[in-house]
């Protein structure tokens, strides 16, 4: 039996990997108060917003460690906030640490209500979220929602969005009228969806959801560029068969 003190509890704790950096936790400086008095272990230790879903696993895998490797011992453990700032993503700079594009071959298949779901669920988790609505014919983040207005310029020139249940909203269909066309093409159509990501004023995001346009990745590459290698991919199963990263059959989800 390991010898009960600070140190060995410590040390246990070391082989606890950070769910966001999967780095151990005493070298993130997530430990953040270890005391051993007698036979009673207390410890807080911090999990980012980002790892905020799987908050009562993490907790249950302290937990089980713990009492594996101290079994007379109590625990009391408290999960705290652990602050870690995004770094800017890619070559506009967007302020998020993962960017989760959803997608589909054909339209009419649920994807806005998967990426409009997926972002709620995420933000009552404890994550910090945005929802951009990259469908600029057929927006349909703006009905989901309810969320009904005009976007506004901010002091720092900046897009100001909307807001949804404390998630900042972009949308086409905040900037032009319900009973207007669009007929954007190519280079115009990927000049404005970067200018959503570019512009916006998302905040500091865990998570950024794209709804994307139906179709293949051709004329959506603008998605790999602005965000570099934190894209995650997430594709819609359809009768014409499944869409990947690339637009091709196969797979249905993938991560850059």
């Amino acid at each position: 039996m390991t010898a009960l003190n600070t140190e060995s509890v410590a040390a246990a704790l070391a082989e606890i990997k950070d769910p966001e950096s999967g780095r151990p936790i005493t070298q993130c400086k997530q430990l953040h108060e270890l005391n051993v008095d007698g036979e009673k272990i207390s410890a807080r230790v911090g999990l980012t917003s980002f790892a905020a879903p799987i908050r009562s696993d993490f907790e249950q895998s302290i937990k089980d460690l713990l009492a594996n490797r101290f079994p007379n011992a109590a625990c009391d453990l408290e999960i705290v906030e652990h602050v870690r700032k995004p770094m800017p993503l890619g070559q506009v700079g967007l302020t998020a640490k993962a960017v989760i594009a959803v997608g589909s071959g054909k339209g009419g298949v649920g994807k806005s209500t998967v990426s409009t779901s997926l972002a709620v669920g995420l933000k009552r988790a404890g994550c910090k979220v945005g929802l951009m609505d990259a469908d600029v014919y057929g927006p349909s983040i703006p009905q989901l929602t309810g969320v009904r207005g005009g976007v506004t310029k901010q002091e720092n020139n900046k897009i100001g969005p909307l807001e949804f249940e404390g998630i900042p909203l972009m949308s086409i269909g905040f900037m032009v009228p319900a009973d207007k066309a669009v007929i954007w093409r190519g280079p115009m159509l990927h000049s404005a969806v970067t200018t959503f990501v570019r512009d916006t004023d998302w905040g500091e995001l865990d998570y950024l959801i794209i709804d994307m346009p139906p179709g293949n990745w051709g004329h959506c590459t603008f998605v790999v560029t602005v965000t570099a290698d934190h894209l995650f991919r997430c594709g819609l199963h359809t009768a014409g068969g499944r869409f990947d990263r690339r637009g091709q059959s196969g797979g249905n989800v993938s991560r850059s």
